[in-house]
């Protein structure tokens, strides 16, 4: 394998682990509220997009709608990540990348700028490509395909040399489509229900100690095949 893709919340950090989710919630639904939308409890931030995109026809009004939200969910994103925790195994796995001549990028429907940021506060240095949520192009966010071939294109590389890691089912359904590789990580039983729910047989490991022996094995089956990974 000569690069590996990670989606970022809940693959890479824990974004939310000790911020007030529900109050971001909160937040957005009075936002939407000046808009003459009226609906239940929002399940997730990102689901305001979707109410947004279905209940105001209007582009103009829909644009400002979705510019606002965007702005407050990055700015929440942003102040999130100073107090995120690591999912256990990053750095390690990260060193393991390095060390191995792997290349890493980030697809996420983060924004941009709190991933920025973390790589920062993590002084991650060196030139990892990020492909992240554009308001303008919210059609273009997982499970679409598009963050998976455009870091094909960033990088220049063909779609067997990539490996997809991330812990969502969006995740996977993104790199199905783009023909990637993905390995699912599943640090807890209930994100392990969310990929068995979708039925359709996942690659899942429980830790980035997994991962690595399974990038290991990888590597030993195609040396043996004389295969460059």
């Amino acid at each position: 394998m000569k690069v590996v893709i990670l989606d970022f919340d809940g693959t890479i950090c824990r974004l939310f682990a000790n911020s007030d989710l529900n109050g971001l919630i909160l937040k957005l639904q009075d936002v939407i509220s000046k808009y003459g939308i009226k609906t239940k409890k929002l399940s997730d931030c990102f689901e305001v997009f979707e109410v947004i995109e279905e209940c105001i026809k209007t582009e103009d009004k829909r644009s400002l709608a979705l510019m606002e939200v965007d702005k407050i969910i990055t700015d929440a994103e942003c102040e999130a990540v100073e107090n995120g925790i690591d999912v256990a195994g990053i750095k390690e796995f990260i060193s393991y990348c390095d060390v191995n001549n792997i290349s890493i990028g980030i697809a996420t429907n983060n924004s941009k700028l709190c991933i920025e940021k973390y790589l920062r506060l993590k002084n991650i240095v060196g030139t990892i490509p990020i492909v992240a949520r554009d308001v303008c192009h919210l059609d273009r966010m997982k499970p679409s395909p598009w963050m998976m071939n455009e870091l094909k294109r960033i990088l220049g590389i063909d779609s067997a040399d990539m490996l997809f890691i991330g812990d969502n089912p969006s995740d996977y359904q993104c790199a199905r489509a783009a023909g990637v590789n993905f390995v699912g990580i599943t640090v807890t039983e209930k994100k392990r229900q969310r990929f068995q729910q979708i039925q359709q047989k996942v690659l899942l490991k429980n830790s980035y100690a997994e991962i690595i022996e399974y990038l290991c094995e990888r590597q030993d089956y195609d040396v043996k095949e004389n295969k460059t990974i």
